[in-house]
């Protein structure tokens, strides 16, 4: 009897919690391995009740069911409040536990970014940048890149960088690095470079890959253009905006148009921390003298391909250095 209350006063509270905070199942409250395999104590609880005390399985027994678990759900609720609290208490402590786990269990170097306070514009700066989940797939070396935005050393304040480079050569990656790096750092988890320094960011923005919306009938074009809009209309002087191969849904003409416009605004207009990679090479041409844009690209180099035809091969270095692509 005692089980099954236990198991309806968690189902209520699970539904007092979605009423009060709009969670949608408890689990997504709390994610801890104890409350995993509770169901599974229940039953063997259950199941020895039912052998052990067979006495106890009599049909007068049920009369009083009713009001004991009536008691044991008011009691429950009545305590609600605490129990929530001990619930988000467990859950912090959950989050912490596994940042401290990955900071220590990590194959790269890690470090506690400094959080800046905003002066005159907002600042990025990491040396040392790799991706977690990049090198646990890959399998290969860490190869770590120097990455700044904003407000430099020597008092220049290039906050946008316009990134090229070949397709495959990692200018995607150092995008979504950079973006887990900032993600990590506000959340108050060590972050995957040798040193970050970095103002807040109110909203990160991200514009990456190219999909179509079937289903509702929106081509790869109107997704594209959607998405940068929402970007354009939202984005403020203190977010991230991330950016990829802006303009590739339609014709080369119109795409380099919509980048260069598009660029253009947030330098100019928005003036936020801007990653923006593209193959519209023109643009690196008109934007070369900008004092608020920084030229980099991926590099790689050609090499004699092995067993001495004279043939060559592309090697990707997965390395940002300065200067437009090549």
């Amino acid at each position: 009897m005692l089980i099954k209350g236990l198991r309806v006063a968690i189902d209520l509270l699970s539904a007092l919690r979605r009423e009060d905070h709009g969670i949608p199942a408890l689990s997504k409250s709390v994610d801890i391995p104890t409350l995993s395999s509770l169901d599974e104590s229940v039953h063997q609880f259950e199941e020895a009740i039912r052998i052990d005390f067979e006495q106890y399985q009599d049909h007068d027994i049920k009369d009083h069911d009713a009001t004991t678990l009536a008691n044991l759900v008011e009691h429950f609720v009545g305590k609600a409040t605490e129990w929530s609290l001990v619930i988000n208490a467990i859950s912090t402590v959950d989050v912490l536990r596994s940042f401290a786990a990955m900071a220590l269990s990590s194959f790269g170097t890690m470090c506690r970014p400094r959080i800046l306070l905003k002066d005159k514009s907002p600042i990025l700066r990491m040396k040392g940048l790799w991706h977690p989940y990049a090198f646990a797939e890959s399998g290969t070396g860490l190869v770590p890149n120097d990455l700044s935005l904003g407000q430099d050393l020597l008092g220049h304040n290039r906050f946008a960088l316009l990134l090229t480079g070949p397709n495959m050569g990692g200018k995607s990656t150092i995008m979504r690095a950079t973006c887990l790096a900032i993600v990590l750092a506000q959340l108050g988890c060590y972050v995957p470079c040798i040193s970050c320094e970095l103002t807040l960011a109110d909203s990160i923005f991200t514009r990456l890959g190219a999909t179509d919306r079937i289903m509702s009938g929106e081509s790869t074009f109107l997704v594209e253009c959607s998405e940068t809009a929402s970007v354009l209309q939202n984005a403020t002087e203190d977010s991230l905006v991330l950016l990829d191969e802006l303009g590739r849904g339609t014709s080369t003409f119109d795409g380099y148009a919509i980048a260069y416009a598009v660029f253009r605004h947030l330098v100019e207009q928005v003036r936020c921390r801007l990653l923006f990679a593209t193959h519209y090479h023109p643009l690196t041409k008109e934007f070369a003298s900008h004092p608020h844009v920084s030229l980099q690209h991926m590099a790689c180099m050609l090499r004699p391909r092995s067993g001495g035809n004279g043939e060559m091969e592309l090697t990707f270095l997965y390395r940002l250095v300065s200067g437009a692509s090549p």
